[in-house]
């Protein structure tokens, strides 16, 4: 498994995957200092009372869609590395248990995925301490349940976009479905079955939290077990 997990990681480096690893999170934080400087006056009038939390909000209103279409492309170039140069077939002949090659790949997906909540996190505490809010005020809990619970929330959609992702050599389709969820998911106001919105909810219903997160690890573990079965069964064309 370890040697999967290895290969599937050197795989990143060679294709591309920390460039996008870190305009991510760079992205979001130089958007909302862009923000903050054009909207100075206003958003610290608003946020009077508690400044650091007004950066959080900020933050995390761009934060969201970027981690839903961060897991949508994430996937794709992972899965489109194998699709490109139909390399499926060799890899289901080696002496190795299919389910491993894709669990190694899910498994480096979430890594990359929280990777880059390392990121938000400190380029959120940067951002504030710089505006001026006070570096030793930053809320640290907060700033890091922001940055990794909305990715925590996504498990599924990026469970179920791995999914497509191997089982689909045309990455439009898979990349449709991603968008089009992230449209749907950010325009939910309530905890629905449609997960897509789930890292939205976690963020806007504190009282829920938990729930949230919950149904997230709960529905991206089923949907990882069921995608393993189909790997493992999976009859590759020649």
């Amino acid at each position: 498994m370890w040697k999967c997990f290895k290969a599937e990681w050197l795989k990143t480096k060679r294709h591309g995957l920390w460039i996008l690893l870190f305009l991510g999170p760079a992205g979001v934080i130089g958007l909302e200092s862009l923000n903050f400087l054009l909207r100075y006056d206003w958003l610290t009038h608003i946020y009077e009372e508690h400044l650091w939390q007004g950066v959080l909000w900020e933050v995390s209103a761009l934060a969201v869609p970027s981690i839903l279409l961060g897991a949508c492309l994430l996937t794709s170039i992972l899965a489109s590395v194998e699709h490109q140069g139909d390399q499926w077939k060799q890899l289901y002949a080696l002496p190795l248990f299919r389910w491993r090659l894709y669990l190694a790949k899910w498994l480096v997906s979430i890594c990359l995925m929280l990777l880059a909540g390392a990121g938000l996190a400190v380029g959120t505490y940067i951002l504030g301490g710089t505006l001026g809010f006070g570096w030793e005020k930053a809320p640290l809990v907060s700033i890091v349940t922001y940055s990794f619970f909305p990715i925590l929330g996504a498990m599924p959609v990026l469970s179920l976009q791995l999914w497509l992702s191997v089982a689909i050599k045309n990455q439009a389709l898979p990349l449709v479905v991603g968008s089009l969820g992230m449209i749907v998911g950010m325009s939910m106001r309530e905890v629905s079955f449609v997960f897509w919105g789930w890292p939205r909810a976690v963020m806007i219903m504190e009282d829920k939290q938990l729930m949230v997160l919950t149904m997230a690890v709960s529905v991206s573990m089923i949907i990882l077990f069921a995608s393993l079965i189909y790997v493992s069964k999976k009859e590759v064309s020649s």
